[in-house]
């Protein structure tokens, strides 16, 4: 079987990614890819050393929490693989292959320990995203990550251009200030897990 693990290591050093890799590399001795930035010159060389793959991304590194996302999926489209694990970098180490699970289903999303509603930064992506209305639908829902999903290519692919359309169709609503003096409104960093657990929870895919 040939799999890939997909990442985004814009603009972070050695020290953020280093636990990630070499975690995974004990167990693991496939494809590894990670998109990094122009500036992020001194990662190369150790990811050339862990035999890891890169994609050079040239936008700002705060968009790196959506685009990543279009990234992965035009990688997807040039090569076939059994298996896909998007996932994040800086706070994942792991205790054996990932792939060696015997995961179910076409696509596997993993939770949390809380529901939605009781987690004021899910709340607020989700209600800043969506509304109200369907803050309330799903506030009884567990918490989805959305910094770990494993999947067959083809559902893999999906799920990518959902939530894709999902970010563009349904963007963050900034406060008032933020709008006014064209600033970021840093409280919406992280509203791509309020679009996942949307497409989850309402069964998009």
């Amino acid at each position: 079987m040939k799999n890939i693990v997909l990442t985004a290591a814009f603009g972070l050093d050695l020290n953020q990614v280093e636990l990630f890799i070499k975690s995974l590399r004990t167990y693991y001795n496939q494809q590894i890819c990670l998109v990094i930035g122009k500036k992020d010159k001194d990662l190369i060389k150790k990811l050339e050393s862990y035999k890891c793959d890169f994609v050079v991304a040239d936008f700002h590194k705060h968009e790196i929490q959506s685009r990543r996302y279009e990234i992965f999926l035009e990688f997807l489209n040039k090569k076939e693989y059994d298996q896909v694990l998007c996932c994040d970098c800086r706070d994942i180490y792991f205790q054996s292959d990932p792939f060696n699970e015997s995961f179910k289903g076409e696509i596997n999303f993993f939770l949390e320990d809380k529901k939605i509603g009781d987690c004021t930064f899910n709340s607020n992506w989700i209600e800043k995203t969506y509304g109200k209305n369907i803050l309330n639908s799903l506030a009884n829902e567990t918490i989805l990550c959305s910094g770990t999903v494993i999947a067959n290519q083809t559902k893999m692919k999906e799920y990518l251009k959902t939530i894709i359309k999902q970010i563009k169709e349904n963007k963050y609503k900034k406060k008032m200030k933020y709008l006014l003096t064209f600033r970021r409104d840093k409280s919406g960093r992280g509203c791509d897990q309020g679009h996942a657990n949307y497409i989850a929870h309402k069964k998009l895919i």
